[in-house]
């Protein structure tokens, strides 16, 4: 087998567990993010909350050696727009998904105080959960 198709195939096998991880990852999250009372979900379903940080981080990390099995091709043409995908679409994307993991991560404690708080502290967690959750968004969408 060639180089070059030695390196498209991995690459679509890269790419497929990506988007397979990533659906994944939408599926478990669904019911925890869209529930109203979503801190008394994670609380509830802190496993499945860890699932989806472990599929997000399975997806991050097949998308970034994307950029690193592609570069050897991409160097040929450019070696300096080589560098660039691999630091832009690889690392800072890479960071962007460990970050976001990590977002969602520290809405467990987060969750299991808000479910023995009362109503006063309840308030402020809750407030505080939803800026987590909006940070967690924000890197979504930088991801995309």
């Amino acid at each position: 087998m060639n180089t070059s198709r030695k390196t498209a195939l991995t690459m679509g096998v890269l790419f497929s567990i990506g988007t397979v991880a990533g659906i994944l990852s939408v599926l478990v999250s669904q019911p925890i993010f869209g529930a109203s009372d979503y801190l008394s979900q994670i609380a509830g379903n802190q496993n499945e909350l860890i699932l989806e940080a472990l599929l997000v981080l399975i997806m991050g990390l097949a998308l970034a050696l994307v950029t690193i099995v592609f570069y050897p091709v991409a160097k040929r043409y450019s070696e300096t727009l080589a560098i660039g995908y691999v630091v832009f679409r690889g690392a800072i994307e890479t960071v962007i998904y460990i970050a976001l993991v990590i977002s969602w991560l520290v809405l467990i404690p987060l969750s299991q105080e808000y479910v023995g708080a009362g109503a006063a502290d309840a308030t402020m967690l809750q407030t505080l959960g939803e800026l987590v959750q909006a940070t967690g968004d924000a890197l979504s969408q930088a991801s995309s």
